[in-house]
């Protein structure tokens, strides 16, 4: 068995339904992003209604209600966008920012070939996507860089 005390998965019935995380436990509060079900997030505080948690280093409130615990996290679906590296992307590498800000700190960078998958966690702002590497690396990429593929 998994341990899965301190976990939730993100939990939704439609691709198109995604979590706000937020910067304080209230439906008014500033959206930092909208993630999509799956998405694993580390609960780091139980406040009723809310859970305070953090996702890939990124910390912030959610629903209790749109969570999964236990063993209920074994039945989410998982609705992660398919998206791939534009061609120009994958072969010259894209930064990976520190906030969804093409001014805040570069700490690495995204390229096709490298052999390690990239999870698009969730869309933050306009036209910006919370990433999170194979090894680790989360961080924020303009959606711009992503396509859907031909297949």
């Amino acid at each position: 068995m998994i341990d899965t005390d301190g976990w939730a998965f993100v939990k939704s019935d439609k691709p198109t339904d995604r979590l706000h995380l937020r910067t304080a436990p209230s439906t008014d509060a500033v959206s930092i992003g909208r993630y999509y079900s799956g998405t694993p997030v580390q609960v780091l505080e139980d406040q009723g209604e809310w859970a305070k948690v953090s996702i890939a280093g990124i910390q912030g409130y959610m629903m209790k209600k749109f969570l999964a615990f236990g063993q209920d996290m074994l039945n989410v679906e998982r609705w992660f966008p398919g998206k791939h590296l534009t061609e120009k992307a994958a072969e010259k590498g894209i930064n990976v920012y520190a906030s969804p800000d093409t001014a805040s700190a570069i700490i690495g960078i995204l390229r096709g070939g490298d052999g390690l998958a990239e999870y698009i966690l969730a869309t933050v702002g306009d036209g910006w996507y919370h990433v999170l590497r194979g090894d680790g690396l989360s961080g924020y990429v303009e959606a711009g860089h992503f396509w859907d593929g031909n297949g």
